[in-house]
């Protein structure tokens, strides 16, 4: 590692108490929101529901985001005694000493991070491509069980590969929170060059990628939904005043058979989700490496980097959260559930929840 004196300013420490209760917080709720989400799609599976795929794919995005949550706790707590920000000296001379509960947390953060970015890009390319072929409560198939390891291979082994590799570098430690919130990432003793090369490489360059692919992918769908409403409208014109049984069936397509469901529409807008929460970040990433490589700043750029360093601080900590309220608080089949298991009737309630997992809440 080498070991690099550079200017201060770039490392006016930011974080406030505000700032870590904000994180601890934040990131609870996130797992706690996981974990909610794992029990309720358990109890829908026990109560007759099939799962579908990209509900088990939300699932392994939820794994993901719920390791995010719980290094963004350990970085949190972490920072509250750490001494990398309380003393100009021992940023001016970068000490290089390895702190292995930092270390330890930058490599979780960074893997799950990558494997959050890289599910949501497969959810995103699925709707798109695979869910018309998915065969409806017929349960998995040999060709679906080969596309989810397939799945399971790309978002875990590439980060698991990148993150080993910076490990074994020792580029992993406190980056005094320029390009990140109270939790390490990569070294802040590194080169300018060396680090953003390599935060590119273990973080936002993947991120970037995916709000570029999963924007190109949501275009090509929704121009796919267009061309069914304009072909079922056509059909409907042709066949008006037509009795026949087989034009009645094109009149009146069951959402069963239908491209894409109910649920598929809640995953398209994933992505953006994703993009509201984690842009503070990448904005400020973006800020820094200009500041760092050209020696321009905006005239308000610490005012600006600091407003968005309190939002960063949140909407790192916050997807697990979302994904529960999203998929779980707004789902009407959940609510239900909870309904009928916490307050219990008669077992007219219980022949209900059953009828319910096969009809109007199947794709809820």
């Amino acid at each position: 590692m080498e070991n690099v004196t550079n200017g201060t300013e770039e490392y006016i420490n930011k974080t406030t108490n505000f700032d870590i209760t904000l994180i601890i917080i934040t990131s609870s709720l996130s797992v706690m929101g996981a974990c909610l989400l794992f029990i309720f799609t358990f109890l829908r599976w026990r109560s007759g529901e099939y799962i579908n795929e990209p509900k088990r794919l939300l699932l392994c995005l939820t794994i993901s985001d719920l390791f995010v949550a719980l290094g963004n706790i350990f970085g949190a707590i972490r920072f509250i005694g750490s001494m990398d920000y309380k003393s100009v000296n021992s940023i001016v001379a970068c000490h290089t000493g390895r702190d292995p509960l930092c270390i330890f947390q930058a490599f979780v953060t960074i893997m799950s991070s990558m494997s959050s970015f890289f599910w949501t890009t497969i959810i995103a390319f699925h709707l798109l491509y695979l869910t018309p072929m998915e065969p409806i409560n017929n349960g998995p198939t040999v060709r679906i069980y080969k596309r989810t390891i397939f799945y399971h291979c790309i978002s875990w082994g590439i980060p698991a590969a990148l993150s080993i590799t910076a490990l074994s570098k020792n580029l992993l430690g406190s980056d005094l929170t320029v390009g990140s919130g109270a939790w390490c990432w990569i070294s802040a003793c590194l080169s300018q060059t060396e680090r953003t090369i390599w935060m590119t490489l273990t973080m936002k360059g993947w991120e970037i990628l995916m709000y570029v692919l999963c924007a190109l992918f949501y275009i090509l769908l929704k121009w796919s939904h267009c061309k069914e409403y304009r072909k079922s409208k056509k059909v409907e014109m042709m066949t008006a005043g037509i009795n026949a049984p087989r034009f009645i069936r094109l009149q009146r397509v069951p959402d069963s058979e239908r491209k894409y469901t109910k649920v598929d529409k809640r995953f398209m807008y994933l992505w953006l989700i994703e993009l509201f929460l984690r842009s503070f970040g990448t904005v400020r990433f973006v800020m820094a490496t200009i500041k760092r490589h050209t020696g321009h700043a905006y005239t308000s750029y610490d005012k600006a980097d600091t407003i968005l360093f309190h939002f960063q601080n949140f909407g790192d900590s916050a997807q697990a959260l979302c994904s529960f309220v999203v998929f779980c608080a707004f789902s009407a089949r959940t609510r239900e559930l909870v309904r009928l298991k916490c307050f219990r009737g008669d077992k007219r309630d219980d022949e209900r929840l059953s009828l319910l997992s096969n009809a109007s809440y199947r794709n809820d």
